[in-house]
């Protein structure tokens, strides 16, 4: 379905290749009549798939860069991100923010080169959580991201700044900073 905003109306789109079925994914918009799917469940599974969504093209699946199984299985998530549910992704100047779900890592998306790539310094990033969220505060280049529940099913209060800087459309500068403020732990929540 396509939400066309002029008319505040759904309209259901036809295509022939879509993303299987699937709950807790994360979504964002890309440029301009494009969106970015990435991971979820079906099943029992975990997905680490990534589709791309153009009005005028339909569903696009964003091949996936494979190693051999040793080399993937010594550094997992050195070159894709892994299958994740319940994470939060964020369309920021011009490229997409990942973080969350079943892993503290933060990944950058690139539409143009259509390729994830990780953040090398994740020594001062958020600590694994779900049910967390995020927001872009828009020109300044920075993400927040707000409470959360971690893997023993505690509810979190912490607040984190995502920094980034681009260069020529890439990002020079990159990490996370936690903030004093702290309000009530809570999750699901919006910001």
């Amino acid at each position: 379905w396509i939400f066309d905003g002029s008319t505040t109306k759904w309209e259901k789109y036809q295509t022939t290749h879509s993303p299987s079925c699937r709950i807790s994914h994360a979504m964002s918009s890309l440029s301009t009549g494009t969106v970015l799917l990435f991971g979820g469940w079906i099943n029992s599974t975990f997905l680490n798939d990534t589709y791309i969504f153009r009005e005028d093209n339909g569903w696009m699946l964003v091949p996936p860069i494979y190693v051999s199984p040793y080399s993937y299985a010594q550094n997992s998530e050195s070159i894709w991100p892994r299958d994740r549910i319940f994470t939060m992704a964020l369309f920021v100047s011009g490229q997409v923010v990942l973080f969350g779900g079943n892993s503290d890592s933060t990944w950058i998306f690139k539409e143009k080169e259509k390729k994830w790539s990780i953040v090398d310094d994740q020594s001062k990033a958020p600590s694994t959580r779900i049910y967390h969220s995020m927001a872009s505060l828009g020109v300044s280049g920075k993400v927040i991201l707000f409470g959360g529940q971690d893997n023993c099913h505690n509810l979190l209060s912490d607040m984190w700044m995502f920094h980034y800087q681009t260069n020529n459309g890439s990002f020079s500068k990159l990490g996370w900073t936690q903030l004093p403020l702290q309000m009530a732990a809570r999750t699901q929540s919006a910001l």
